[in-house]
């Protein structure tokens, strides 16, 4: 760290004790996730949910679709989806804690 950093270091960190100013620094990109969903062949996909990391969701009720096929829920990977071995059941409110962006797969 240079002598110049180290300055503006010791100053903010003095300022902030003294509880002269008060600031919040901005969010950046890296503390948002997204969850997006592969429907693996499948049409009418739900929108992608971006949230702050840390965030509990649960998922919609949404249902999409496919000719032949019944919609069950969704899994981590795609093939744990081809083997119907499904994470979060459809009409299942279970939480998901958001740490981290991922994908599920129809």
């Amino acid at each position: 760290m240079s002598t110049f950093n180290r300055i503006v270091s010791l100053i903010l960190t003095l300022v902030t004790l003294l509880g002269c100013v008060s600031f919040t620094l901005p969010a950046s990109a890296a503390d948002t996730a997204t969850i997006s969903f592969d429907l693996n062949g499948g049409c009418n996909p739900p929108s992608d949910i971006t949230v702050d990391c840390g965030t509990v969701i649960y998922l919609t009720d949404h249902v999409p679709s496919k000719p032949g096929m019944v919609f069950r829920g969704w899994a981590f990977n795609k093939a744990d989806a081809d083997k119907g071995n499904i994470t979060y059941p459809v009409g299942v409110q279970n939480p998901i804690l958001v740490n981290s962006s991922a994908t599920l797969y129809a």
